[in-house]
């Protein structure tokens, strides 16, 4: 099975120098553990995965390969409209479309109009 794992982390691109250090200095620090964790667990599995960060620097449906079986989107909420866009793209195309993160958590009703699967860790 062929698997994405893409990891929201910015939104809109910048062009002035504070928020361009900020996003390449600061930002990357944001990385979650989770979004990894999934993509060990699947390839241990046997599975062939595709792991990618989207930093606000190019189109995010770019840094996926198109014939996936399954892709995992992990975002915030500053995010979530691009992450509801990917998903209609995504479900286009035939594949299951699995949401998770903080948005996930506190809205996990809302993330069900637009994808398959919200997975939250809802206590």
């Amino acid at each position: 099975m062929r698997i994405g794992i893409l990891e929201l982390l910015s939104v809109e691109p910048s062009r002035r120098w504070d928020h361009l250090a900020y996003k390449y200095l600061i930002t990357r620090q944001y990385a979650s553990i989770m979004p990894q964790a999934i993509s060990v667990w699947c390839r241990s599995l046997g599975h062939e995965v595709f792991y990618a960060t989207y930093f606000g620097n190019k189109d995010p449906k770019q840094l996926l390969p198109n014939d996936l079986d399954i892709v995992f989107i992990s975002t915030y909420t500053q995010a979530s409209a691009l992450a509801y866009a990917l998903a209609i793209l995504y479900r286009r195309e035939k594949t299951l479309t699995v949401i998770g993160g903080p948005h996930a958590k506190q809205f996990p009703e809302d993330c069900l109009r637009f994808f398959d699967i919200v997975r939250c860790a809802c206590n």
